[in-house]
């Protein structure tokens, strides 16, 4: 009787701690949260603004021998692939401002 007391009160102990575990958070951690969700957002923005062609002048920018191994390389999160891409669409962007600004002028 004794030990099956003691099983039970270790196994409530262990679920308790696991239980708060999940729910209690360090000021550090909400600041990782924050940053990560921040980050996750910048990163979506930057994906809604790929437009067709975009994978073509990746592939040609880092050397793969088709869009679609550039695509899987974006997608895999490869760092030079992404800051290809980040160029490209800065590049774009602000060569369709400067067009539009010297179109109106």
């Amino acid at each position: 009787m004794i030990l099956r007391v003691s099983v039970i009160l270790f196994e409530f102990n262990f679920f308790y701690s696991k239980l708060l575990s999940i729910f209690v958070r360090t000021k550090e951690q909400y600041k990782y949260m924050a940053n990560n969700n921040s980050v996750r957002e910048n990163e979506q923005d930057f994906k809604d603004k790929i437009q067709y062609g975009d994978f073509i002048t990746l592939a040609k920018l880092i050397g793969c021998s088709s869009s679609d191994s550039a695509r899987m390389r974006f997608n895999r999160g490869d760092s030079e692939a992404n800051e290809a891409m980040k160029k490209i669409i800065e590049n774009r962007e602000n060569l369709i401002e400067k067009f539009t600004k010297d179109k109106s002028n």
